[in-house]
């Protein structure tokens, strides 16, 4: 947030100071003509900046910001080839959603059609070659969803032949 629009006379200008109240509760939190700050919670929050010039004059100017909530959007992260009988491990890359509602997330994993685990990641094993799918879907605290969803061969591996002989009947 900037403050470039605050104005005094031309010989005050370079002495003005200027203060940030997050939540317009009475305590300044920032000092300088601009901030950033970030929101964790959704809803209307209130930004006052108080310009003060050195003679003691100040002025004030609030805003209301609203935040709303940003729906996850999960990315799986795993193998896409495996091998019957072979353990794939799928997660999730850690930017989800905003760092706030991480803790708050909840998870569905389906596997071909088939509800399949409720963790923040998923182990499975394919037991038959082909194609599968698997489907994550995340939610969060606000009732607001992201979904992602991979596609993984399965492949059945070749059989390996061995010939034994019994040395002693060459």
């Amino acid at each position: 947030f900037l403050s470039n629009g605050s104005i005094d006379t031309p010989g005050d200008k370079e002495s003005l100071s200027y203060q940030w109240d997050v939540g317009a509760d009475g305590t300044f939190e920032y000092d300088g003509p601009s901030i950033s700050i970030k929101f964790d919670d959704v809803g209307i929050h209130s930004l006052l900046l108080k310009v003060t010039d050195d003679d003691g004059a100040f002025d004030q100017h609030m805003i209301n910001i609203s935040v709303e909530n940003i729906p996850p959007s999960p990315t799986i992260l795993g193998p896409s080839v495996l091998s019957e009988d072979e353990k794939g491990i799928y997660t999730i890359d850690e930017n989800t959603d905003s760092k706030g509602d991480i803790p708050t997330l909840s998870y569905r994993w389906l596997v071909d059609g088939v509800l399949y685990s409720t963790e923040e990641s998923l182990s499975v094993i394919f037991i038959s070659s082909g194609y599968h799918m698997i489907r994550l879907e995340v939610s969060d605290d606000q009732n607001d969803e992201g979904w992602d969803s991979v596609t993984v061969l399965v492949e059945n591996p070749r059989p390996v032949a061995v010939i034994e002989s019994d040395s002693r009947e060459v």
